[in-house]
């Protein structure tokens, strides 16, 4: 839940928060919150963090390929 609440502010820059922009940040970063949970604990704080680096990048490569097509 603090990872989701952590990113709100980013969220907020993109798009103005509303009941659902909030429910939607809270559950997807929840999800992806205990998955890099998972990470730090069964390898360590730097696999988490290079997952969620990696997960960053990955995420804007895609959105600027998606771009591309409207």
């Amino acid at each position: 839940m603090v990872f989701g609440l952590l990113h709100l502010p980013a969220t907020a820059a993109i798009v103005p928060l509303t009941p659902v922009v909030i429910i939607r940040a809270l559950l997807l970063n929840g999800i992806a919150g205990i998955a890099f949970g998972w990470l730090f604990w069964q390898y360590s704080l730097e696999a988490a963090m290079l997952s969620h680096v990696s997960f960053h990048a990955f995420s804007f490569a895609l959105s600027l390929m998606l771009a591309r097509f409207v």
